[in-house]
């Protein structure tokens, strides 16, 4: 079937608008304010959690029965609760200040492409952890969580098409590895170590990548 010049022309211009509605959606995260706001999140939740491996590391040495180690459980959701919350205002702060929700930041990073490798992902995750978990080998948890978050990194990656955060997936997934090796020696200090890593590894990557511009 012959294709008319006139239909040729229309099918070019619908991927033109599709690269430039692409492109510009992906232009947010270059935003100065939106790069800044993930490099000071990346510091903090660091540190946090370097903090908190730290407290649950010097705890552990008391000895596994210590009150403190049941304890260190919900001081973990808490954290974690905290610091979603705190990510969510930030970012509901820049994009509202764009005219733009929460809800459309999510739609740009997910869209539908990676939503089944995505689920996969946590799928893995949640199976693995129940297992390791159900096993007495709980402690391996930490290390295939970082090889599975990975992968979900490299899915979003050409989407959010920052370098700093192809960086990150690259960390998790090498310190993943290489820590399935050595983290039942001492749970504590390659957890934090691996996980405090990779968010000041995202941080510093971002205040890299920034300067050379």
């Amino acid at each position: 079937m012959e294709i008319t010049e006139s239909k040729f022309r229309e099918f070019e211009r619908t991927l033109k608008e599709i690269r430039d509605t692409v492109l510009s959606d992906s232009s947010l995260f270059t935003d100065l304010a939106f790069r800044r706001a993930t490099r000071l999140l990346a510091f903090g939740f660091g540190t946090a959690i370097a903090i908190f491996c730290v407290f649950g590391y010097f705890t552990h040495e008391r000895g596994p029965e210590s009150s403190l180690t049941s304890a260190m459980i919900w001081i973990a959701v808490a954290v974690v609760a905290i610091g979603a919350c705190v990510k969510i205002i930030t970012f509901s702060r820049i994009m509202r200040q764009k005219n733009k929700t929460i809800f459309n930041l999510l739609r740009i990073i997910y869209g539908k492409s990676p939503v089944s490798l995505l689920m996969a992902v946590v799928a893995a995750i949640s199976a693995s952890m129940v297992f390791l978990i159900s096993h007495d080998e709980g402690v391996f948890a930490v290390s295939f969580s970082a090889i599975f978050i990975a992968f979900g990194v490299f899915a979003l990656t050409p989407r959010i098409r920052l370098p700093e955060f192809a960086t990150l997936g690259w960390f998790l997934f090498a310190g993943g590895l290489l820590s399935l090796f050595i983290i039942e020696d001492s749970p504590w200090l390659w957890g934090g170590i691996l996980w405090s890593g990779a968010f000041f590894t995202l941080g510093i990557a971002s205040l890299l990548y920034t300067r050379r511009k």
